[in-house]
C-alpha cells in the first residue's frame, strides 16, 4: 500500500483525519497510522470504506 497515496487523496478531497474517521468507522488515530505506514495493510472493509469515500477501487489503494 503507498502510504503517501492516501494521505494525498484524502487531502485532495479536502477531507480531515477526523471525517475520514468518520466515514469509514475508525479512529483519527488508525487513520493517521495508515497514512503514516506504521499501519501496513487495510482490512477488506476498511479498504472498500476508504475506496467508496475517495471514489477509487480498493485495489488501487492496496497497490494492485
Amino acid at each position: 500500500m503507498e502510504h503517501n497515496m492516501l494521505k494525498e487523496l484524502r487531502k485532495g478531497r479536502g477531507l480531515t483525519l477526523k471525517q475520514v474517521a468518520e466515514a469509514i468507522g475508525v479512529s483519527e488515530a488508525t487513520v493517521q497510522r495508515y497514512e503514516s505506514g506504521k499501519i501496513h495493510s487495510l482490512k477488506y472493509e476498511v479498504a472498500e470504506a476508504m475506496a467508496q469515500l475517495y471514489n477509487v477501487s480498493p485495489a488501487h489503494l492496496i497497490g494492485r
